[in-house]
């Protein structure tokens, strides 16, 4: 019976509710297919997600293969549709890339002197926060967003909805993040320009940037520049 397993205590991976839930999803959608790893203790080695889903989607049994690891197991379903076929594809590999390393466990596994290096590099471990003096070895796992707030900024996350809210609200406040952030421009200047005039100065000064020093002029003088080392005209009082 599936309740007889002993789930890993030192699992590597961990698996949030969603992961949880999309693999109870698959199982009630196309039933069991990819087997599971256990010990002669009844210790889940691999499969630990799907053991813990498989109560959700209401399966008790399991049917223990016994292996010496001199052959490939596969596990042959009849009868599946083309749809079925299709989404369990899909949910195998989409429901792996939802759980998560374990940080915590990952990095209790470096302080006992155990290697990482044939899975791990030492940049992949840093990004997990393993090891690092951000992330001291065992602290607590959490996502990117639990450690950032939103994820690192990239190009598909500038499309989604905080970051556009967030582009509406710096427009309502006349800053244009593409422009320069120079010096003062935050508040009205001595000549009551707000930043939104001087924002729009800049841009018509010095198209793809604010003004900034360019190279020194022929005459030993620095003037201002279109951050491209060109010198800009001075714009109209």
């Amino acid at each position: 019976m599936i309740a007889d397993l002993v789930a890993d205590p030192e699992n590597r991976r961990t698996h949030n509710a969603r992961n949880l839930d999309m693999v109870a999803a698959s199982l009630r959608h196309v039933g069991a297919a990819r087997s599971i790893v256990i010990d002669e203790g009844d210790v889940v080695l691999a499969g630990n997600g799907v053991t813990a889903a498989a109560a959700q989607a209401g399966i008790t049994r399991v049917r223990v293969i016994e292996a010496d690891g001199d052959e490939l197991i596969a596990v042959r379903r009849r009868g599946l549709t083309a749809e079925q076929k299709r989404a369990l594809a899909i949910y195998d590999n989409r429901t792996a890339e939802l759980a998560e390393w374990n940080a915590a466990q990952l990095g209790t596994d470096l302080a006992a002197g155990l290697d990482l290096e044939p899975w791990f590099s030492p940049e992949e471990l840093a990004a997990l926060g393993v090891g690092s003096a951000e992330a001291p070895a065992g602290a607590g796992a959490a996502t990117l967003a639990e450690r950032f707030g939103v994820p690192p900024f990239s190009v598909l996350d500038a499309r989604q909805g905080y970051w556009q809210d967030r582009k509406r609200a710096w427009l309502s406040l006349g800053i244009e993040s593409e422009l320069g952030r120079g010096a003062g421009i935050w508040t009205d200047d001595t000549h009551g320009n707000t930043p939104a005039d001087r924002q729009a100065k800049y841009k018509t000064a010095a198209p793809g940037g604010s003004p900034r020093p360019a190279a020194k002029t022929k005459h030993g003088k620095t003037q201002r520049g279109d951050g491209r080392g060109r010198t800009l005209a001075r714009p109209a009082r």
